[in-house]
Protein backbone atom coordinates (compact mmCIF):
# COMPACT_ATOMS: atom_id res chain seq x y z
CA UNK A 1 0.00 0.00 0.00
CA UNK A 2 1.47 3.34 -1.03
CA UNK A 3 2.21 5.82 1.72
CA UNK A 4 0.01 8.90 1.65
CA UNK A 5 1.61 12.16 2.74
CA UNK A 6 -0.53 14.99 3.92
CA UNK A 7 0.21 18.51 2.75
CA UNK A 8 2.90 20.26 4.75
CA UNK A 9 0.89 23.47 4.52
CA UNK A 10 -2.18 21.82 6.07
CA UNK A 11 -0.13 20.42 8.93
CA UNK A 12 1.51 23.78 9.64
CA UNK A 13 -1.85 25.55 9.38
CA UNK A 14 -3.40 23.12 11.87
CA UNK A 15 -0.60 23.79 14.39
CA UNK A 16 -0.92 27.55 13.86
CA UNK A 17 -4.70 27.41 14.39
CA UNK A 18 -4.24 25.52 17.66
CA UNK A 19 -1.72 28.09 18.91
CA UNK A 20 -4.06 30.91 17.91
CA UNK A 21 -6.93 29.28 19.79
CA UNK A 22 -4.85 29.03 22.97
CA UNK A 23 -3.76 32.66 22.55
CA UNK A 24 -7.40 33.76 22.29
CA UNK A 25 -8.30 31.77 25.42
CA UNK A 26 -5.41 33.32 27.36
CA UNK A 27 -6.61 36.75 26.29
CA UNK A 28 -10.17 36.06 27.45
CA UNK A 29 -8.97 34.77 30.82
CA UNK A 30 -6.74 37.82 31.32
CA UNK A 31 -9.67 40.05 30.38
CA UNK A 32 -11.87 38.33 32.97
CA UNK A 33 -9.23 38.52 35.72
CA UNK A 34 -8.26 42.16 35.21
CA UNK A 35 -10.93 43.34 37.67
CA UNK A 36 -9.37 41.42 40.55
CA UNK A 37 -6.60 42.75 42.72
CA UNK A 38 -3.40 43.39 40.77
CA UNK A 39 -0.96 40.50 41.04
CA UNK A 40 -3.48 38.17 42.67
CA UNK A 41 -3.25 35.54 39.92
CA UNK A 42 0.33 36.20 38.84
CA UNK A 43 1.64 33.49 41.15
CA UNK A 44 -0.57 30.82 39.60
CA UNK A 45 -0.18 31.90 35.97
CA UNK A 46 1.62 28.64 34.92
CA UNK A 47 -1.18 26.61 36.52
CA UNK A 48 -3.86 28.62 34.71
CA UNK A 49 -2.14 28.14 31.37
CA UNK A 50 -1.69 24.41 31.98
CA UNK A 51 -5.34 24.11 33.04
CA UNK A 52 -6.55 25.78 29.84
CA UNK A 53 -4.36 23.50 27.75
CA UNK A 54 -5.70 20.45 29.58
CA UNK A 55 -9.31 21.56 29.04
CA UNK A 56 -8.71 22.02 25.32
CA UNK A 57 -6.81 18.71 25.17
CA UNK A 58 -9.63 16.83 26.92
CA UNK A 59 -12.39 18.27 24.71
CA UNK A 60 -10.53 17.82 21.45
CA UNK A 61 -7.56 15.47 21.20
CA UNK A 62 -8.51 13.01 23.95
CA UNK A 63 -12.19 12.83 23.00
CA UNK A 64 -12.01 13.03 19.19
CA UNK A 65 -8.42 12.17 18.30
CA UNK A 66 -7.85 15.55 16.64
CA UNK A 67 -7.34 19.15 17.66
CA UNK A 68 -9.56 22.00 16.50
CA UNK A 69 -7.08 23.02 13.82
CA UNK A 70 -6.85 19.45 12.55
CA UNK A 71 -10.63 19.06 12.56
CA UNK A 72 -11.00 22.20 10.43
CA UNK A 73 -8.49 20.85 7.90
CA UNK A 74 -9.87 17.30 7.87
CA UNK A 75 -6.88 15.83 9.74
CA UNK A 76 -6.42 13.62 12.79
CA UNK A 77 -3.60 11.93 14.66
CA UNK A 78 -2.93 8.31 13.75
CA UNK A 79 -0.17 5.87 14.56
CA UNK A 80 2.64 6.19 12.03
CA UNK A 81 3.10 2.43 11.58
CA UNK A 82 -0.41 0.97 11.72
CA UNK A 83 -2.45 4.07 10.72
CA UNK A 84 -4.74 3.35 13.69
CA UNK A 85 -6.53 6.10 15.57
CA UNK A 86 -4.77 7.79 18.47
CA UNK A 87 -4.87 5.60 21.56
CA UNK A 88 -5.70 7.06 25.01
CA UNK A 89 -2.20 6.14 26.19
CA UNK A 90 -0.51 8.15 23.46
CA UNK A 91 -2.99 11.00 23.99
CA UNK A 92 -1.95 11.17 27.68
CA UNK A 93 1.74 11.08 26.73
CA UNK A 94 1.10 13.85 24.21
CA UNK A 95 -0.47 15.97 26.97
CA UNK A 96 2.52 15.26 29.25
CA UNK A 97 5.01 16.40 26.59
CA UNK A 98 3.08 19.52 25.54
CA UNK A 99 1.45 20.53 28.84
CA UNK A 100 3.26 18.83 31.69
CA UNK A 101 6.85 19.53 30.66
CA UNK A 102 6.31 23.29 30.01
CA UNK A 103 4.60 23.56 33.44
CA UNK A 104 7.43 21.62 35.09
CA UNK A 105 9.97 23.96 33.52
CA UNK A 106 8.18 26.94 35.05
CA UNK A 107 7.82 25.38 38.50
CA UNK A 108 10.96 23.28 38.85
CA UNK A 109 12.91 25.89 40.80
CA UNK A 110 9.99 26.48 43.18
CA UNK A 111 9.64 22.74 43.77
CA UNK A 112 13.35 22.16 44.39
CA UNK A 113 14.14 25.31 46.40
CA UNK A 114 12.93 24.01 49.83
CA UNK A 115 15.18 20.94 49.55
CA UNK A 116 18.30 22.36 47.93
CA UNK A 117 21.11 24.73 48.77
CA UNK A 118 22.12 27.72 46.67
CA UNK A 119 24.79 25.64 44.96
CA UNK A 120 22.24 23.00 44.05
CA UNK A 121 19.85 25.66 42.79
CA UNK A 122 22.55 26.97 40.43
CA UNK A 123 23.02 23.46 39.04
CA UNK A 124 19.28 23.10 38.63
CA UNK A 125 19.11 26.34 36.64
CA UNK A 126 22.02 25.28 34.45
CA UNK A 127 20.39 21.91 33.88
CA UNK A 128 17.08 23.52 32.93
CA UNK A 129 18.82 25.87 30.49
CA UNK A 130 20.74 22.97 28.95
CA UNK A 131 17.59 20.88 28.52
CA UNK A 132 15.71 23.87 27.06
CA UNK A 133 18.52 24.54 24.58
CA UNK A 134 18.59 20.87 23.59
CA UNK A 135 14.84 20.85 22.98
CA UNK A 136 15.08 24.01 20.85
CA UNK A 137 17.82 22.44 18.74
CA UNK A 138 15.74 19.26 18.45
CA UNK A 139 12.72 21.29 17.30
CA UNK A 140 14.80 23.05 14.66
CA UNK A 141 16.27 19.78 13.34
CA UNK A 142 12.83 18.15 13.39
CA UNK A 143 11.37 21.06 11.40
CA UNK A 144 14.07 20.79 8.75
CA UNK A 145 13.40 17.06 8.43
CA UNK A 146 9.67 17.81 8.27
CA UNK A 147 10.19 20.22 5.37
CA UNK A 148 12.05 17.48 3.51
CA UNK A 149 9.89 14.45 4.31
CA UNK A 150 6.51 15.98 5.20
CA UNK A 151 6.13 13.92 8.41
CA UNK A 152 6.09 14.83 12.13
CA UNK A 153 5.46 18.58 12.23
CA UNK A 154 6.21 18.66 16.00
CA UNK A 155 9.03 17.01 17.92
CA UNK A 156 6.50 15.42 20.28
CA UNK A 157 4.82 13.76 17.28
CA UNK A 158 8.13 12.19 16.26
CA UNK A 159 8.78 10.96 19.79
CA UNK A 160 5.33 9.34 20.04
CA UNK A 161 5.33 8.28 16.35
CA UNK A 162 1.96 9.84 15.60
CA UNK A 163 1.23 11.62 12.34
CA UNK A 164 -1.30 13.95 10.79
CA UNK A 165 -3.44 11.90 8.42
CA UNK A 166 -6.69 12.56 6.63
CA UNK A 167 -9.73 11.67 8.70
CA UNK A 168 -11.84 10.82 5.62
CA UNK A 169 -11.11 9.48 2.18
CA UNK A 170 -10.55 12.38 -0.18
CA UNK A 171 -12.51 11.95 -3.43
CA UNK A 172 -10.63 12.40 -6.66
CA UNK A 173 -11.36 15.80 -8.06
CA UNK A 174 -12.24 15.64 -11.72
CA UNK A 175 -12.21 18.69 -13.91
CA UNK A 176 -13.96 18.40 -17.25
CA UNK A 177 -11.99 19.33 -20.34
CA UNK A 178 -14.78 21.58 -21.59
CA UNK A 179 -14.49 23.81 -18.52
CA UNK A 180 -10.70 23.98 -18.77
CA UNK A 181 -10.82 24.76 -22.48
CA UNK A 182 -13.36 27.52 -21.89
CA UNK A 183 -11.23 29.07 -19.16
CA UNK A 184 -8.06 28.89 -21.26
CA UNK A 185 -9.87 30.40 -24.26
CA UNK A 186 -11.29 33.25 -22.21
CA UNK A 187 -7.95 34.06 -20.56
CA UNK A 188 -6.22 33.99 -23.92
CA UNK A 189 -8.84 36.30 -25.42
CA UNK A 190 -8.57 38.67 -22.42
CA UNK A 191 -4.78 38.85 -22.79
CA UNK A 192 -5.20 39.52 -26.52
CA UNK A 193 -7.59 42.41 -25.84
CA UNK A 194 -5.28 43.80 -23.16
CA UNK A 195 -2.47 43.90 -25.74
CA UNK A 196 -4.48 45.14 -28.74
CA UNK A 197 -6.86 47.75 -27.30
CA UNK A 198 -4.14 50.27 -26.31
CA UNK A 199 -2.91 50.13 -29.94
CA UNK A 200 -6.30 51.09 -31.39
CA UNK A 201 -7.00 54.78 -31.98
CA UNK A 202 -10.64 55.12 -30.96
CA UNK A 203 -11.01 58.80 -31.91
CA UNK A 204 -11.34 58.24 -35.68
CA UNK A 205 -13.81 55.42 -35.10
CA UNK A 206 -15.88 57.56 -32.75
CA UNK A 207 -15.87 60.53 -35.11
CA UNK A 208 -16.74 58.33 -38.09
CA UNK A 209 -19.74 56.88 -36.26
CA UNK A 210 -20.78 60.38 -35.23
CA UNK A 211 -20.67 61.55 -38.84
CA UNK A 212 -22.60 58.54 -40.09
CA UNK A 213 -25.35 59.10 -37.56
CA UNK A 214 -25.66 62.89 -37.63
CA UNK A 215 -24.29 63.85 -41.08
CA UNK A 216 -27.85 64.38 -42.44
CA UNK A 217 -28.26 67.50 -40.32
CA UNK A 218 -24.67 68.83 -40.51
CA UNK A 219 -24.45 72.12 -42.44
CA UNK A 220 -21.00 73.73 -42.85
CA UNK A 221 -20.70 77.15 -41.21
CA UNK A 222 -18.16 79.98 -41.17
CA UNK A 223 -16.59 82.17 -38.51
CA UNK A 224 -18.70 85.16 -39.63
CA UNK A 225 -21.87 83.33 -38.56
CA UNK A 226 -20.69 82.92 -34.98
CA UNK A 227 -22.95 84.33 -32.27
CA UNK A 228 -22.33 84.84 -28.59
CA UNK A 229 -24.29 81.65 -27.85
CA UNK A 230 -21.94 79.64 -30.09
CA UNK A 231 -18.92 80.93 -28.18
CA UNK A 232 -20.20 80.01 -24.71
CA UNK A 233 -19.82 76.25 -24.93
CA UNK A 234 -17.28 73.80 -26.37
CA UNK A 235 -18.58 71.82 -29.32
CA UNK A 236 -16.89 68.66 -27.93
CA UNK A 237 -17.39 68.68 -24.15
CA UNK A 238 -20.29 71.16 -23.99
CA UNK A 239 -18.73 73.22 -21.17
CA UNK A 240 -17.44 76.78 -21.12
CA UNK A 241 -14.41 76.85 -23.45
CA UNK A 242 -11.06 76.86 -21.65
CA UNK A 243 -8.44 78.57 -23.86
CA UNK A 244 -10.93 78.78 -26.78
CA UNK A 245 -9.88 77.74 -30.30
CA UNK A 246 -11.70 77.06 -33.55
CA UNK A 247 -11.01 75.27 -36.87
CA UNK A 248 -12.62 77.79 -39.22
CA UNK A 249 -16.28 77.29 -38.39
CA UNK A 250 -18.53 79.22 -36.01
CA UNK A 251 -18.15 76.68 -33.21
CA UNK A 252 -15.61 77.08 -30.41
CA UNK A 253 -13.60 74.39 -28.60
CA UNK A 254 -11.45 74.02 -25.52
CA UNK A 255 -7.83 73.84 -26.65
CA UNK A 256 -7.40 70.42 -25.03
CA UNK A 257 -10.56 69.03 -26.63
CA UNK A 258 -9.77 70.16 -30.17
CA UNK A 259 -6.01 69.52 -30.06
CA UNK A 260 -6.44 65.96 -28.74
CA UNK A 261 -9.00 65.16 -31.45
CA UNK A 262 -6.94 66.69 -34.24
CA UNK A 263 -3.78 64.91 -33.11
CA UNK A 264 -5.72 61.61 -33.05
CA UNK A 265 -7.36 62.29 -36.45
CA UNK A 266 -5.72 64.90 -38.65
CA UNK A 267 -8.87 65.43 -40.74
CA UNK A 268 -11.15 65.84 -37.77
CA UNK A 269 -14.61 67.19 -38.60
CA UNK A 270 -16.64 69.50 -36.40
CA UNK A 271 -19.31 67.33 -34.69
CA UNK A 272 -21.89 70.12 -35.09
CA UNK A 273 -21.46 71.37 -38.66
CA UNK A 274 -19.00 68.96 -40.31
CA UNK A 275 -16.25 71.48 -41.18
CA UNK A 276 -12.94 69.63 -41.61
CA UNK A 277 -9.75 70.57 -39.81
CA UNK A 278 -6.44 70.42 -41.67
CA UNK A 279 -4.04 69.32 -38.98
CA UNK A 280 -2.89 70.97 -35.80
CA UNK A 281 -1.76 74.09 -37.70
CA UNK A 282 -5.35 74.87 -38.66
CA UNK A 283 -6.29 75.65 -35.05
CA UNK A 284 -6.82 79.34 -34.41
CA UNK A 285 -7.26 81.08 -31.06
CA UNK A 286 -10.53 82.82 -30.39
CA UNK A 287 -10.81 86.22 -28.70
CA UNK A 288 -11.30 86.01 -24.93
CA UNK A 289 -14.92 85.44 -23.99
CA UNK A 290 -16.04 86.74 -20.60
CA UNK A 291 -17.96 84.29 -18.47
CA UNK A 292 -20.96 86.07 -16.95
CA UNK A 293 -21.05 83.58 -14.08
CA UNK A 294 -17.51 84.61 -13.14
CA UNK A 295 -17.68 88.34 -13.88
CA UNK A 296 -21.13 88.87 -12.41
Amino acid sequence: MAEVKESRVNQLDAAALDEQLLSILYGRVNEALKYFKAGLFTRIRPELQALLKLVVWKLTLYSNGSTIGQNLLNLEYKHADSACSLSPRRAVLFAFLNVGLPWLKERLEDLVRPFATSEHMSKVRNGVEWIETTIKIGNMVNFLIFLQQGKYCLLSERVLRIRNMSSTVQPLRQVQNEYMNRELLWHGFAEFLTFVLPLINVHPIKNMLWRLIFSWKATPTSVEARTYADATHCAVCGKWPIIPYDIGCKHVYCYYCISSNVLAEERFRCPSCGVRANGINSLRPVSVISNPLLTG
